[in-house]
């Protein structure tokens, strides 16, 4: 498997603060007073008390669950993973730079596509991390994650942390699930696997979302199936001697109570997650039918989002620069292989007629 940081090494770093929850599932009975955490007065300002509930407000004023259980096991129950093979925290860019903190020491290789979610390049190099590259496979409408290529280099380099998104970012493609576990299996043992699954449940279900695999993070996010991006909140799903190290490595209270119980709240009702997925596809549907109709190119998309791939960098800023005029933002991501992209997130928004005007414009930004 793969090796922690060196900090980690024959050693436990034990959490100063586990939190009242996990004091009451010590002792099995329930604390009534709590004299232990320097919390406020449960005084709240008029305005907050005619606005909201006072089990809300609550939560906002107490110090959250470090373990998230109580989430742990709504998820363990829907999705049919161990308990001990999940751990919660703020979203999946704060589990990236947990996963770097806790596997990676200063001056490591790590690995990802060139041009994939900045973010995790971002966070590396923050870390005194070598970031490596392979490119992306394909051309134009067919760009997607190369992964003989990631699968030789990461045997060439012999990466601490290898990073990929499946589905991608930018490029919306996915690989099916098959393929990801053999890539997975394939790694060199001593490889961590990032897995970012923020977008998964916008593709095709597979029969493999519960597994875990010993060299392998799967990261999933709240943030797009459930709507909770302001929020921050996303889980870890490894094996539990993968995540002891994380757990030694997270800030104990990044999760807000807010935060957890909003996320189990969502989790249980499934007929509102069912709802907000099958309307996305039908806006991903009726987006890419439109795009052929008027002769768009564009990146079949297994996400919440739509890339096209432009003529040139101009034009891509070009497009950016139309819209904006208008008062809307699209994402300009970096060239993928020299191909200029622009990236479209599906909202009712792209067939506003000003809007669609320039998105479905076939030779570019259709301007006055």
């Amino acid at each position: 498997m793969p090796y922690p940081a060196r900090q980690y090494l024959g050693k436990v770093l034990e959490n100063p603060f586990p939190g009242i929850d996990a004091l009451e599932r010590t002792l099995g009975r329930s604390i009534i007073s709590r004299l232990s955490g320097n919390e406020a007065l449960a005084l709240y300002p008029s305005q907050w008390l005619r606005t909201y509930r006072e089990d809300f407000l609550n939560r906002c004023r107490e110090y959250p669950d470090p373990a998230a259980h109580a989430l742990r096991q709504t998820l363990c129950r829907l999705k049919g993973v161990s308990s001990e093979d999940l751990l919660v925290d703020a979203g999946i860019d704060s589990l990236l730079h947990l996963a770097l903190r806790a596997f990676t020491n200063s001056g490591d290789s790590v690995l990802c596509s060139q041009g994939t979610y900045p973010t995790f390049e971002y966070f590396a190099r923050s870390l005194g991390l070598e970031v490596r590259h392979a490119p992306y496979a394909g051309t134009s409408h067919d760009l997607h994650c190369d992964l003989p290529g990631l699968l030789a280099a990461a045997w060439d380099i012999r990466p601490k942390v290898l990073y990929l998104a499946n589905p991608d970012n930018p490029t919306g493609h996915a690989h099916d699930a098959s393929a990801i576990e053999a890539f997975a299996r394939a790694l060199p043992a001593d490889t961590l696997l990032l897995l970012d699954e923020a977008y998964l449940d916008f593709a095709e279900q597979d029969d493999t979302a519960a597994q875990t695999w010993p060299n392998t993070l799967r990261l999933r996010s709240f943030s797009k199936a459930y709507g909770l991006a302001g929020l921050r909140i996303g889980y870890a799903q490894a094996p539990a001697e993968l995540l002891k190290f994380l757990l030694q490595a997270r800030i104990h209270y990044s999760v807000s109570h807010i935060a957890l119980w909003l996320a189990e709240q969502a989790l249980e009702d499934a007929q509102h997650a069912a709802t907000l997925r099958d309307e996305t596809l039908v806006l991903r549907e009726r987006f890419q039918q439109r795009a052929k109709e008027t002769g768009r190119a564009f990146i079949p998309s297994y996400t919440n989002f739509v890339t096209l791939p432009l003529s040139s960098p101009e034009a891509a800023n070009r497009l950016q620069w139309a819209l904006l005029e208008l008062g809307v933002a699209i994402s300009k991501p970096n060239a993928l292989n020299g191909q200029a992209l622009i990236r479209v997130t599906l909202q009712p928004d792209v067939f506003v007629p000003q809007i669609a005007r320039l998105l479905f414009h076939a030779s570019g930004p259709a301007l006055p």
